[in-house]
């Protein structure tokens, strides 16, 4: 006996299409997971950079107050060489005294300040010390380099400089030199430099070049003192 109703077919997927489907969904994905991990790394790389440069940012404002509250200071040595201003500048070492401390949160008065840079493993560090300025003979007080405090990290190529103002009188020219002896001198520098390039973590090989420049108003202490201001009086008006 024949079968009247017609046999259905069944519908389906063969294996090479099933096969094509999933290499395509593999692709699409692969694709997505490409994007999220390129914006992941870039969200990372701005957060960085920014984080250094706040960092950099701070670190300026406070050498910026610190060395702007430098004071022309003069100590009396032991050895009767006679009262001389203190400041000893190097391309890796600065002492001075300042009235803005980092250290104590208080008014500390007068405090010796020593910035230091060192080089370890290829990458150099800012440290400063602080004391309170007890002892007349300055140049008695010892540092101990492993009682500093690191102020920036992953430095290259870091050094003081110390500004020349001209002078006529003496025959000097405006320029920056690497060192810099109130003794010597008998004066401030006109500011102090600090130049260093900074490689990112995340951007390995390329180096950011950094100059923190930070003025002493207190250079123009002795030429203040030693020329007399004329003082004019206001006259009542006639009439």
């Amino acid at each position: 006996m024949k079968n009247i109703f017609p046999e259905k077919k069944t519908g389906g997927f063969t294996l090479v299409e099933v096969m094509v489907t999933l290499t395509i969904l593999g692709f699409v994905l692969l694709m997505i997971l490409g994007v999220f991990r390129l914006a992941l790394s870039s969200w990372h790389k701005g957060e960085e950079i920014q984080e250094t440069d706040q960092q950099i940012r701070t670190v300026e404002q406070y050498l910026f107050r610190q060395i702007k509250s430098a004071q022309p200071y003069k100590t009396k040595s032991s050895r009767a060489e006679g009262d001389y201003l203190f400041f000893e500048g190097t391309a890796q070492m600065l002492k001075f005294i300042s009235t803005y401390s980092l250290r104590y949160k208080r008014s500390a008065g007068l405090v010796l300040v020593i910035y230091d840079l060192r080089e370890q493993n290829g990458e150099g560090t800012l440290f400063f010390s602080e004391k309170r300025v007890l002892n007349k003979d300055l140049q008695e007080e010892v540092y101990d380099p492993e009682a500093a405090w690191p102020l920036l990290k992953n430095l290259r190529e870091a050094y003081l400089e110390y500004y020349q103002e001209e002078d006529k009188v003496k025959g000097a020219n405006a320029e920056w030199v690497r060192e810099w002896s109130g003794k010597e001198r008998g004066q401030l520098p006109g500011a102090v430099r600090l130049r260093f390039k900074y490689e990112k973590e995340i951007e390995k090989g390329k180096s950011t070049q950094v100059d923190l420049v930070m003025r002493l108003p207190a250079c123009r202490w002795e030429e203040i003192k030693t020329v007399p201001q004329r003082r004019v009086i206001p006259q009542r008006p006639t009439g």
